[in-house]
C-alpha cells in the first residue's frame, strides 16, 4: 500500500497533464482541412493495385508511407480515437524524457522524480502553447502524425534501447519478441519522416562515438538498428514522389530558389531561421529555453557541462538587447542577409 501511495505521489504530475492534454483535444477541432483529405481515401488504403493511395502518394508525393496509413485510418475513424492517442503519445514524451536524460533516474529519492516530472509537464505544456497555432495550420490530425508523432516515437525507441540493451535486462522470448517489435515499429515511424531520419542518425552518430570512447562493445542489435536508419535514407532519397514535390512546391513557392547560388542558399536558410527565433520575441519561447537551462544544470553531474544549457537562453538575450538598441549590422543581418551584414560592417569600419 505504501508503495503504491510513492508511485501516485511520483506520477501526479503526469496525472493532471494527461486531464489538461483531454481538455486540450477536446477543442481542437478534428478532422479538419488536410484530414478531410486523408479521410476521404479510406476505401482505397486496401486495394492491392496502382489505386492504392499509399502507392499514388509514394509515386507522386511523399515517402512518408508508413505515416500517411495511419493518418487516413486515424482521419476516418470517430476523432475520438486521434484525440486519446494523440493526448497518450504527449504524455508518454512527458513521461519518458526524464528517464532518458537522467541516467540514475531509478535510483532518485521520491522528492527528485517528483520534481523533475513537474518540470517535464511543464516543458511539454511550454511546447505545445508555442506551436499551439502550427498543430491546426494543415488540420491537427495531418499535422501531430507528422511531426509529433515520429519525435514521439523516437523518444520511446531510445528509450526501449536504454533500458533493454544497455541494461541486459533478461527476458522470456514473448517478452523480448514484444520489446523488439516495439523497438522496430518506433524506429521506422520516426524516420519515416526526413527530419528525424537525420536525428536519428545524429543520435545512433553520437552513441556510437560514446560507446568507442569509452571502450564499450557496440551490442549488435544497435548496428541492425543503424542499418534500419540507412535504409531508410535510401528511401527518401530515391522516393519519386519526394523529387515531384521538391519541384512542384518550388515551382509554385519559390520559382527563383533554382537560381541561387550554394552560399545564397545556406545564406537564406540561416537568415529565415535566426530571423523567426529572434526578432519575433516570443515569451513562452524565452521561458522555455530559461527552464531548459536550469533543467540541464540541475540534472548535470558535471557543472562545466552543465553551463553549455544556458547557451540558448544567454544568445536569445544578447540578441534581444543587441535589437533593443538598434544595432544596424545584427538588424541588416536578419532583415537582408548575411552578405549584406558584411557590406555594412564593411562600410562602418571603413
Amino acid at each position: 500500500m505504501l508503495k503504491l501511495k510513492k508511485i501516485i505521489y511520483i506520477y501526479i504530475p503526469f496525472i493532471f497533464l494527461f486531464i489538461i492534454l483531454i481538455l486540450l483535444h477536446y477543442y481542437w477541432h478534428a478532422p479538419n482541412l488536410d484530414d478531410l483529405y486523408f479521410a476521404k481515401r479510406f476505401n482505397t488504403l486496401f486495394i492491392l493495385n496502382n489505386s492504392n493511395f499509399i502507392m499514388y502518394r509514394y509515386t507522386s508525393w511523399t515517402s512518408r508511407s508508413l505515416i500517411e496509413f495511419f493518418l487516413v485510418i486515424l482521419s476516418y475513424l470517430p476523432p475520438v480515437i486521434w484525440k486519446l492517442l494523440d493526448s497518450l503519445l504527449f504524455l508518454i514524451i512527458a513521461v519518458l524524457t526524464p528517464k532518458i536524460i537522467l541516467s540514475n533516474f531509478e535510483r532518485l529519492s521520491i522528492k527528485k522524480k517528483f520534481t523533475y516530472n513537474i518540470i517535464s509537464s511543464i516543458l511539454l505544456l511550454i511546447f505545445i502553447w508555442n506551436v499551439f497555432h502550427d498543430l491546426g495550420s494543415a488540420g491537427y490530425i495531418s499535422t501531430t502524425l507528422n511531426y509529433i508523432w515520429p519525435f514521439g516515437f523516437a523518444v520511446i525507441h531510445f528509450y526501449l534501447i536504454k533500458k533493454y540493451i544497455f541494461k541486459k535486462v533478461n527476458m522470456d522470448l514473448f517478452k523480448k519478441t514484444c520489446i523488439y517489435s516495439m523497438m522496430i515499429f518506433s524506429l521506422l515511424f520516426a524516420i519515416n519522416m526526413e527530419i528525424m531520419l537525420v536525428v536519428v542518425f545524429g543520435v545512433y552518430v553520437f552513441i556510437f562515438i560514446y560507446l568507442q570512447y569509452k571502450k564499450i562493445k557496440i551490442p549488435k542489435i544497435m548496428l541492425y538498428f543503424y542499418g534500419i536508419v540507412i535504409l531508410g535514407f535510401m528511401n527518401s532519397l530515391l522516393c519519386p514522389g519526394n523529387h515531384e514535390r521538391y519541384f512542384s512546391e518550388l515551382k509554385t513557392w519559390f520559382p527563383k530558389y533554382s537560381t541561387f547560388s550554394l552560399f545564397n542558399k545556406i545564406d537564406l536558410a540561416t537568415t529565415t531561421l535566426f530571423y523567426n527565433l529572434i526578432t519575433k520575441f516570443n515569451p513562452i519561447s524565452y521561458i522555455f529555453f530559461a527552464i531548459l537551462g536550469i533543467y540541464t544544470f540541475i540534472i548535470s553531474k558535471k557543472k562545466k557541462i552543465s553551463y553549455v544549457g544556458f547557451i540558448p537562453i544567454f544568445l536569445l538575450t544578447f540578441f534581444y538587447f543587441m535589437l533593443f538598441i538598434q544595432f544596424k549590422p545584427l538588424i541588416n543581418l536578419f532583415s537582408y542577409g548575411f552578405h549584406q551584414c558584411l557590406l555594412y560592417i564593411y562600410i562602418y569600419i571603413a
